[in-house]
């Protein structure tokens, strides 16, 4: 009899996990309103903010392209069928983690990365990698992806656009870049140290990122207590 039970109890959690992946293909009107809101002309957008210091933003703009070629990362400045989205987040001295979320073939998938550099620094470059293991939100695609898109992941302006934006100077701390793509966008933009202001689009980005850590875990699995917000926000 209890042998019967446990078959029964490891079959109704398989079903449970069968609806969750099933939940990754599910149509949600609601998110989709955010992302035709996001361009809803037929003229490919693109939204890369410019520092002030042209040096400056050349050498970020190297960097990122090198960066894309060390991880093995397709770029996305040309558009992606149907939407990506890239959250990095990272501070100083402290592991380099990333999520990247797919809607392709009409299904969510996401890659939750870490980036893994070289113990030697004279072989930095093509030995720069990434460790990559895939999820699911614990809430399901459907809630989650309404929740991200609720905090205006796809529209928040780089930080230097917020209006009356007074930047702290800091000699070190943390920083967010978001990168997002659909068919007819791309977006792109950053926060340094949000957590030092109180401005909403500051508080939304880390909103942004205690949601993923809520949803994935990206600290846990990754061993990186000392970063990535984790619910403790009011």
């Amino acid at each position: 009899m209890r042998v019967y039970f446990l078959i029964i109890i490891g079959i109704f959690f398989s079903l449970l996990q069968s609806c969750k992946e099933v939940d990754s293909d599910q149509p949600n009107e609601y998110a989709a309103k955010f992302v035709t809101q996001l361009n809803p002309t037929d003229t490919f957008l693109v939204d890369i903010p410019r520092p002030k210091n042209k040096e400056i933003d050349s050498f970020q703009i190297e960097i990122n392209k090198r960066n894309e070629r060390y991880l093995a990362l397709e770029s996305i400045e040309k558009g992606f069928d149907s939407i990506q989205v890239r959250i990095f987040y990272a501070c100083i001295n402290t592991p380099r983690l990333f999520i990247i979320l797919k809607n392709t073939g009409k299904k969510w998938k996401a890659e939750l990365c870490r980036i893994v550099y070289p113990k030697n620094w004279q072989n930095w470059g093509d030995s720069v990698s990434r460790m990559t293991i895939n999820g699911s939100p614990k809430s399901g695609w459907t809630k989650f992806i309404s929740q991200l898109f609720e905090l205006k992941v796809l529209t928040l302006p780089t930080d230097d656009n917020i209006p009356g934006f007074k930047r702290e100077s800091v000699t070190d701390g943390c920083w967010a870049e978001v990168e997002i793509a659909t068919k007819n966008t791309y977006r792109y933009y950053s926060y340094d140290n949000p957590d030092l202001y109180n401005y909403p689009q500051t508080k939304n980005i880390l909103l942004i990122l205690e949601l993923i850590n809520n949803e994935f875990e990206m600290k846990k699995k990754f061993n990186a207590e000392n970063i990535w917000p984790d619910g403790n926000l009011k």
